[in-house]
């Protein structure tokens, strides 16, 4: 048994620990997200062709992405500790799931601002926090390395994203 402290005194059952099943969600859960969201540059050169958008245009809404990301990120310490990781992960993930649904509806270029810049931006901006915070809980010993490991999905996202996403558009056009 690695550690005794987890949230609300829960007892190991029958020696499996719960707090490894924390750590494998929180690689699920950032691997999905960040093969989908890495997964941009693949449908950069198609959608650009599709709207005859310029490069600037289309690339503006990533980084107007990003920035709302580290906007949104700087409040979600806050509302995780007021209404905890299981509902705000619920709310970004349902945010995340009906933007990319509404993304392939988009007819301009203020709807991808729109969706793809902000409310993606948003999404992504909750998601890090409440996954840390949790795993923190679980472990005392170890913290660090188990963080780490829950958040490998990132890199492994972006690493395994952008060949899926191309084989995919390769079959089935973008």
């Amino acid at each position: 048994m690695l550690i005794l402290n987890t949230p609300n005194n829960q007892k190991p059952f029958r020696g499996f620990y719960y707090g490894y099943v924390i750590v494998v969600a929180t690689f699920l859960i950032t691997f999905v997200i960040f093969a989908v969201q890495n997964a941009f540059g693949v449908f950069f050169m198609p959608m650009m062709t599709e709207f005859g958008w310029t490069r600037a245009l289309t690339s503006g809404a990533v980084s107007l992405s990003w920035i709302i990301q580290g906007v949104v990120g700087l409040g979600m310490g806050a509302l995780n500790d007021k209404l905890g990781p299981r509902l705000v992960l619920t709310i970004v993930g349902l945010i995340l799931g009906i933007s990319y649904l509404v993304m392939s509806q988009i007819t301009s270029a203020w709807q991808f601002y729109l969706i793809s810049g902000v409310l993606v931006g948003a999404g992504l901006g909750g998601i890090v926090v409440p996954l840390g915070s949790t795993i923190a809980r679980w472990f005392t010993k170890r913290r660090n390395f188990m963080t780490g490991l829950g958040f490998i999905g990132v890199n492994t996202g972006f690493l395994v994203g952008t060949p899926i996403s191309e084989r995919i558009i390769g079959i089935y056009d973008w």
